[in-house]
């Protein structure tokens, strides 16, 4: 891969990232996941962890994509803390 191309996914990757900050914080201090759905957060942290498993493979065993492996990393860590605060905030159902 050209250092040009890693550049773009490692800059993708940080925008993606960084893109459930501004979320995590509100819901930290709102406390209010009503608006959430969960089934859509944890498809988004199936198919982000579903890349996780080709990033280990290409970086353990092909020896290529070190920076889709740290920024995926990241990113499926942040969808799994999204979903576990959909899950300590979210009221019973009735």
């Amino acid at each position: 891969m050209s250092p040009f191309f890693d550049f773009i996914q490692l800059f993708g990757g940080i925008l993606l990232t960084v893109g459930y900050i501004p979320q995590i914080r509100k819901i930290l201090r709102t406390r209010d996941v009503e608006s959430f759905d969960m089934s859509a957060f944890s498809i988004i942290a199936l198919g982000i962890g579903c890349m996780e498993a080709y990033a280990i493979y290409q970086w353990f065993v092909v020896g290529v994509a070190g920076a889709f492996m740290i920024t995926n990393t990241i990113s499926f860590v942040i969808s799994v803390v999204m979903v576990g605060l959909i899950l300590l905030y979210r009221r019973p159902s009735a």
